[in-house]
Parts: structure tokens; C-alpha cells; sequence
């Protein structure tokens, strides 16, 4: 078969007796040595244009000092190094089954969804989570979700006399603060079992909420009905024998102690202006009558619910 191009070349030099029908056989004719020099160099020109479409396999490593641009399609098989600029105008298309290891100082572009990503160009607001309609993903605020802290405390802590009527100023910390994502709506909701116990009035009153800055939010609601009298913005109280508080959270106490358990109260969190997103919450308890919480007789144990509504 005439060679006519290089891939026709035998790795077996007695075999290769032509180029494109030219002999380089024993005793050719002196006539065909410039015929055969130059057909062999058209067919090197040929190769080295593409114009043959001819493979060529590099056993060893292949350094391209300048720019390599790949016209068709790239089959990669083994381990790629890239110290340089990539550029790719179409498209990637691969089935990676080892490793994909590096830093990458600028990837810019939007993943699609149906390419593997999330088609989003940020994550949004601090706090967000992905969520699905089965068609396209959403960065958004957590929802119809509830995550509860725990806060415990083993000290006694006497609650400053708190004027009836007044929000607290003086305040008790409970524990230590937490971080916590706060939904955008929803309530957070107290749970708290302790031991209330008089000083040295005849009854005492607890009241809990939380702080987030430098502003504090109390639990639940509860009306005073004596002259000065507002309505807070929640407390949690408890006493024994006094006509002006009418509402009572935690049931019963006595002169010595008081033991409540599972009482429940919340805060709205639209409806109190509640900072959102990820925050540091502290939770108090302030106080009316020299009350007591005694954590050293029963562990103070506060389970706070932050949940949010669709």
C-alpha cells in the first residue's frame, strides 16, 4: 500500500518501501532521491497542519510553551495539572471520579440547575436555607422550622425589687448567651421549670425574658391593676396572696418556696420587633419582693423554641 501519509509509516524499517508510491527500495532509481525528500517533507507539512487528521501519542510529558488551543474535544484520562489560565468557550463535559483538589482565586458564572448547581448568584441573607418547589432552588429564611436552646443555671439568684407597673431596668442573667437563627415570623416560646423562693416579703414574683443587643423582650402578658399600671410586654409571675396581680403562670407558692414546672409563655416575633437572623441571645429574669431563684436546690432549666411559620 502506497504510504501517502505518516500514520501509514511501519514501526518496522524494512517494511516502509515507499512514500506515496515513490520506491525507497535497495538499488532506487537516482532520479527518485528528490522525489522522495520532497513528498516526505509535504507529508511531515501535512501532519504537522492536521490536514491528514492523524493521532499522535506523547509517552512522555508534553510541554507546549506557548498557547494550546483544542479545536475539538478534550479526553482527559489521567491527572491534570493546571498552573495557568484555563479558557473555555464552549463547554466541559466530564465524569470525574477522583479528586478535584486547589484554590480558586476567580470563578465567576452561574451554575445551572439541571448542570448541578443551584442557578443562584449569592446565598442571600445571613441565616438563609435552600429550599426546593421541584423546579428551581430559593435561598430563603427558614420555615415552619423550630430550633430550641437549652439554658441551665445551678446559682441563686436574687432578683432586684422591681416596681410594679415599670418595665425591669435591673435585670439577672440566667446561664450563658447563645447563638441562635431567628426566623423572619413566627414565636419564640419559653419553657422553664425552677424553684421561686421568698426573701423577706410575703409573696415574690419572677419575670423572664430575653436580650438580643442592648434590648430586652419579656415573655408573655399579664395586666397590673394597680394605678400606674401598663401593659408589659410579657412577664412570668407567681405569688401567693396578693389581690393586684390577677393573672397567675405558674399555679401556687408559699412563704418558703415555689416549684414550677413545663410553664409556657412566648414572644411574637413580628409583634415585638424582634431582630431576625443570627443573633446572640442572653436570657434574665428580673424580680419584685426580694424573690430567690434558688438553682442551687433545683438546676435552673430554660428550654427556648425559636419557630417559624410559613
Amino acid at each position: 500500500m502506497a504510504k501517502t501519509k505518516i500514520s501509514q509509516y511501519s514501526q518496522t524499517a524494512s517494511n516502509n518501501t515507499d512514500l506515496n508510491g515513490i520506491s525507497c527500495a535497495e538499488g532506487m532509481a537516482p532520479s527518485d532521491v528528490n522525489n522522495w525528500m520532497r513528498e516526505l517533507m509535504s507529508q511531515v507539512k501535512d501532519f504537522q497542519v492536521g490536514a491528514e487528521g492523524d493521532p499522535l501519542t506523547v509517552a512522555g510529558t508534553f510541554v507546549a510553551q506557548g498557547r494550546a488551543d483544542i479545536g475539538g474535544a478534550l479526553n482527559v484520562t489521567g491527572a491534570t495539572a493546571l498552573t495557568g489560565t484555563l479558557t473555555v468557550a464552549a463547554g466541559i463535559v466530564a465524569n470525574i471520579t477522583g479528586n478535584v483538589t486547589g484554590t480558586a482565586a476567580n470563578v465567576t458564572g452561574t451554575v445551572a440547575v439541571a448542570n448541578g448547581g443551584t442557578g443562584l448568584t449569592s446565598p442571600s441573607t445571613s441565616g438563609n436555607v435552600l429550599t426546593s418547589d421541584g423546579t428551581a432552588w430559593t435561598s430563603a429564611a427558614p420555615v415552619s422550622s423550630a430550633v430550641t436552646k437549652e439554658v441551665t443555671s445551678t446559682s441563686d439568684l436574687s432578683l432586684t425589687d422591681w416596681t410594679s407597673g415599670l418595665l425591669p431596668t435591673s435585670i439577672s442573667n440566667i446561664g450563658s448567651s447563645f447563638s441562635v437563627v431567628i426566623p423572619t415570623s413566627g414565636v419564640i416560646k419559653l419553657n422553664i421549670t425552677l424553684r421561686l423562693q421568698n426573701g423577706a416579703a410575703n409573696f415574690a414574683q419572677s419575670y423572664f425574658g430575653i436580650r438580643i443587643g442592648s434590648t430586652n423582650y419579656m415573655f408573655g402578658y399579664i395586666l397590673d391593676n394597680v394605678p400606674d399600671a401598663i401593659d408589659y410586654t410579657g412577664n412570668l409571675s407567681t405569688f401567693s396572696e396578693d389581690t393586684n396581680d390577677y393573672i397567675n403562670y405558674y399555679g401556687e407558692s408559699n412563704s418558703i418556696s415555689f416549684f414550677g414546672l413545663g410553664n409556657s409563655l412566648g414572644i411574637d416575633i413580628i409583634g415585638q420587633s424582634v431582630p431576625t437572623g443570627t443573633q446572640t441571645v442572653q436570657l434574665f429574669a428580673a424580680g419584685q419582693d426580694t424573690a430567690i431563684i434558688k438553682g442551687t436546690a433545683l438546676t435552673t432549666r430554660a428550654l427556648i423554641q425559636f419557630i417559624g411559620v410559613n
